[in-house]
């Protein structure tokens, strides 16, 4: 399993104010709310652990409760520094038994899912990697207010997050840096600890639009960036959405040679659903009636039973997917009830498997 770290237990004293940045409401919801999102939207994360002030949690806790959430999120208390605050949090992370560790900044609420996945794929390569721009202006190297040489700034990227490693490793360079006694200006990005370790960190390009809310300034700026979000989509921009519903159904003709699939599990029969992927009427009625309500079209559209990719899948991807785009735009999923139409054979032995089944998704 792959998970996220959030250090959230700064005082954003650079913004000013009584509440620390992190907290702020921002269309509609906490700026770190916005953030956790992002991630658990995110197929490629297992799970999210948030470092807080220790006299901060309880009332995080009460926050969470007024949104849905489909993957774990552990609270955590936080340290003096941030390197304190990735250290307790990779400790609490061991439950998981983490391959990957992403590292994110609380108060960067626009990095998408595929940016995500993008840094995790990459980390998986090469042990630790970061998002991070270019330099596009001309970079000057000043001393006592001379400037000392210019740089190439070919050779300059500015890093952003998440930063992914592999868990041992950012385990390692944490706690390596913490026996050098480094001083806390050094232990701000764990990329920069990694190579202490003398290892490698490798890049993938970023956006411009993962601002990192700092100051009054990105605050406002970031309030544009949603108000725009929410003009191309009006639930992209999470802002408490309307409750909305959807209908699907889906009818398969029973064949003989193929296993009988129903809410992803195998039912005991002489027959199965005929269909290009696992046949399964009853994921296919669920993803069409979420699509529906989303206002996404249809599954047709988005699984075509033309391509390969879906020839035989287990249709339990669609629903991840789609459930994936709805959290995007700001949607939760509410309840979901099915009916299934069958003379045989007999339903209600495997509803509860298949209810199990499906909620895992």
């Amino acid at each position: 399993m792959n998970i996220a770290i959030i250090p959230a237990a700064g005082s954003g004293s650079r913004f000013g104010g009584q509440t620390p940045k992190q907290f702020l409401e921002i269309a509609g919801a906490p700026i770190i709310i916005h953030t956790l999102r992002r991630f658990d939207s995110c197929e490629d994360i297992g799970a999210i652990i948030v470092a807080l002030q220790a006299s901060e949690i309880s009332s995080f806790e009460e926050c969470l409760r007024g949104f849905e959430f489909r993957k774990p999120v552990r609270l955590v208390p936080g340290g003096a520094e941030r390197s304190d605050s990735i250290l307790n949090a990779l400790e609490a992370a061991r439950e998981f038994d983490p391959e990957l560790v992403a590292v994110h900044d609380a108060v960067r609420p626009f990095v998408t899912p595929a940016q995500i996945s993008a840094v995790l794929a990459r980390a998986g390569e090469a042990g630790a990697a970061i998002l991070a721009l270019p330099a596009t202006d001309t970079i000057k190297e000043v001393e006592g207010g001379i400037i000392r040489r210019t740089i190439d700034r070919r050779l300059i990227w500015r890093a952003q997050t998440p930063q992914a490693f592999r868990y041992e490793m950012l385990l390692r360079a944490n706690a390596e840096a913490r026996t050098a006694g480094l001083p806390s200006a050094l232990t701000t990005d764990d990329s920069l600890l990694v190579e202490n370790l003398g290892l490698e960190v490798a890049v993938v390009e970023g956006s411009a639009h993962n601002i990192k809310i700092t100051t009054p300034e990105d605050f406002i700026l970031a309030e544009r960036l949603f108000e725009e979000m929410s003009k191309e989509s009006p639930q992209s921009a999470n802002t408490n959405p309307a409750f909305r519903t959807g209908i699907g159904n889906d009818i398969h003709r029973l064949v003989e040679g193929r296993k009988l699939i129903l809410g992803g599990i195998e039912i005991p029969f002489e027959k199965g659903l005929l269909g290009h992927s696992d046949g399964d009427s009853l994921s296919h009625a669920i993803t069409d009636a979420l699509l529906g309500a989303a206002g996404l079209g249809d599954i047709g559209t988005h699984f075509s039973d033309k391509d390969p990719r879906w020839a035989g899948a287990d249709s339990r991807v669609f629903l991840r997917h789609v459930r994936s785009l709805i959290v995007e735009r700001g949607y939760q999923i509410y309840s979901i009830d099915a009916t299934i139409l069958a003379e045989k054979p007999k339903m209600m032995p495997h509803v509860e498997a298949m209810r199990v089944s499906l909620e895992d998704q």
